[in-house]
């Protein structure tokens, strides 16, 4: 009966909008499962098993690395838990806000890292997922300000991204917060276009940068002509409104020859690079300059 109850409170909880919840044994293995991942969340956080990775972000022209974005992973004990499950759950129940900025922190520390360990990176950019719950915290500013401060990064070289549905879902309540942020030269990029349902409104209303193309179009373009004409009006719409363009999701030589004829300027996928661990990218990056410039080495 405790238990039962435990469960439901932490329901409710993780659903702010509403103020109870009828225990039943259907939802009991997953409200347990949620709990003990919570939980287990908090605990590897402390003990520092999340780290973050980082793919490359390519040229379509010339396939050299432009930028990267940096991504949470979570091993627990040597298991890779799935972003795609403990993220909604971090945001549910605020978790997100301290990884967000433990997040946001490593990945513009090891940004300047890179950029005065490899001189090829000092003209690149790095993407930062931000969660709306994030943009909504009082001392965001704040911290941006104290993390370009300390780290010297040009502001212009950082590129936070925000989904598309997140948009959709609170437009009203984040308008004033891009605007400050962009009146910081930090650029702004939708993650995820055309997964929602008012994405030029987007375009319009908000000071975006880059478009980031859902990768599920991109993955239909060899067999769906329907998708080969939704990324060529994107980019028509992009060129228009002068927004850079990325497509994400990029997997076969087919897909990157159709975005190459499409004039998309950057790529990012497995058929290039997959996410990295620091060390892995350092050393990829090490090799690129060495190919690059053979006498440094």
């Amino acid at each position: 009966m405790l238990q039962a109850a435990e469960l439901a409170v932490h329901q409710c909880r993780r659903s702010p909008n509403t103020s109870y919840t009828i225990f039943n044994h259907e939802f009991k293995a997953y409200a347990s499962r949620q709990l003990e991942l919570d939980n287990q969340m908090r605990r590897d956080f402390n003990d520092r098993k999340f780290q973050l990775y980082y793919q490359p972000i390519f040229g379509a022209e010339t396939l050299k690395i432009v930028g990267f974005e940096s991504l949470i992973r979570w091993y627990n004990n040597t298991q890779l838990i799935s972003n795609f499950e403990f993220i909604p759950l971090a945001e549910e129940t605020g978790f997100i806000i301290p990884l967000g900025t433990w997040g946001f922190g490593q990945a513009c520390w090891q940004f300047q890292q890179w950029r005065s360990q490899f001189p090829q990176v000092a003209s690149m950019f790095i993407n930062i997922n931000v969660s709306v719950i994030q943009l909504m915290q009082p001392n965001l500013l704040s911290q941006i300000d104290h993390i370009l401060k300390v780290t010297e990064i040009p502001p212009q070289q950082i590129q936070l991204e925000i989904t598309e549905t997140a948009l959709m879902n609170n437009a009203e309540d984040i308008t004033d917060i891009l605007k400050q942020i962009k009146s910081r030269k930090i650029n702004l990029c939708i993650d995820d276009f055309g997964t929602g349902y008012s994405s030029l409104s987007y375009l319009h209303n908000f000071p975006f940068d880059t478009i980031k193309v859902d990768k599920s179009f991109i993955s239909g373009m060899e067999r769906d002509q329907k998708s080969v004409e939704i990324v060529r009006t994107i980019a028509l719409m992009a060129n228009c409104l002068d927004i850079n363009l990325v497509a994400e999701g990029v997997e076969t030589q087919g897909q990157l020859r159709q975005l190459q004829n499409l004039k998309y300027q950057t790529i990012q996928g497995y058929l290039l690079a997959q996410p990295m661990s620091v060390a892995a990218l350092e050393d990829y990056l090490q090799r690129q300059h060495h190919n690059c410039c053979p006498e440094a080495g």
